[in-house]
């Protein structure tokens, strides 16, 4: 049941990722204007040491383009590890089918982006994957601090 609610999931996600692709230019870039102005109304809450990286201290619509990306692409990391590595198979086995989704992902995200007014870029499709592998990562993390402290419990409980 959880491998079939994630699988879901993560074709929820990619419907929408795909479709952002699929926006004309103008109306992706009101939404990533709109999502800057917002972002630019709490930059005294954003760490200093994040103003750093910005050039001049600046969020731009680039910056805001690449972080919903990076976001994006983490959330279907997470999900696809939960439909890939839940299904007590060894992580090894399944590792190899979950990065080959994450990175076909990516590759399909910005061809959509060939066949209307806008730009692909390759740079964003390693982004695209950076965020997949930041999700999957912290997902077997996740999953391995959890398993470690479950057997330690059971440890104790035998001794």
């Amino acid at each position: 049941m959880k491998k079939k609610l994630a699988i879901a999931a993560l074709c929820m996600v990619l419907l929408f990722i795909w479709c952002n692709s699929m926006l004309p230019s103008g109306m992706s870039n009101s939404i990533s204007e709109a999502v800057r102005a917002m972002l630019g109304r709490h930059t005294a809450e954003i760490p200093e040491t994040i103003h750093q990286m910005l050039p001049d201290g600046i969020l731009t619509i680039k910056h805001v383009r690449k972080f919903a990306h990076l976001l994006e692409f983490f959330s279907l990391g997470v999900l696809c590890a939960l439909a890939f590595l839940e299904n007590g198979k060894p992580v090894s086995r399944n590792l190899g089918w979950a990065m080959f989704v994450g990175l076909l992902a990516g590759v399909l995200d910005e061809t959509i982006q060939l066949f209307n007014d806008r730009t692909s870029q390759v740079k964003d499709v390693w982004i695209d994957f950076l965020g997949f592998c930041i999700g999957v990562g912290l997902l077997c993390l996740v999953r391995a601090i959890c398993r470690h402290y479950k057997l330690k419990k059971q440890k104790k409980g035998d001794a």
